[in-house]
């Protein structure tokens, strides 16, 4: 029983669904704490794949704002081209900086992908539609992102693939 689960287990692992994009490098932008083994960020790796992760990060946009630099802003910034996506969570604080943030670093709306929960949301809306990201993904998540972010985390790391 025990070795029946458990080869059903890695199958259900292995199993990809047509639609799902291989996905391979992305970063991953949150004000939450989301991982506590990469508290401090950076770039994660599982085989092929990898997430920049910037969590805890309610500076992020305050930092480039006053001229500073930071090592992670830094790394996303240059590695935003070979970026395949750029998860962003948006909650009830900031949303608009946070978009014009990833606006100024010049993200692709096509490859932006918006994570919101209800609060704030016209507030929300409007700054993605006013800084040119009305045609990005979008998914609904419970306030803070905690669960849906981890799990898209998880998801990339281990099947190179988004979803939560």
């Amino acid at each position: 029983m025990v070795e029946s689960a458990h080869v059903s287990l890695r199958a259900h692992l292995q199993r990809k669904t047509e639609s799902e994009d291989k996905i391979v490098k992305v970063a991953m932008i949150t004000y939450n704490p989301i991982i506590d083994h990469a508290r401090a960020g950076g770039w994660q790796m599982c085989g092929t794949n990898s997430v920049l992760l910037l969590q805890d990060a309610f500076y992020l946009s305050g930092t480039k704002a006053r001229g500073g630099t930071d090592p992670l802003l830094d790394e996303l910034e240059g590695n935003l081209s070979a970026l395949d996506k750029i998860v962003v969570y948006l909650g009830g604080h900031d949303s608009e900086r946070i978009v014009e943030f990833i606006k100024a670093i010049g993200a692709a709306p096509d490859r932006t992908i918006f994570l919101v929960c209800d609060c704030n949301w016209v507030t929300k809306m409007e700054a993605i539609q006013k800084c040119g990201f009305s045609g990005s993904e979008m998914m609904e998540c419970c306030c803070g992102g905690f669960e849906k972010m981890e799990n898209i985390y998880w998801s990339v790391l281990r099947h190179g693939t988004i979803s939560g």
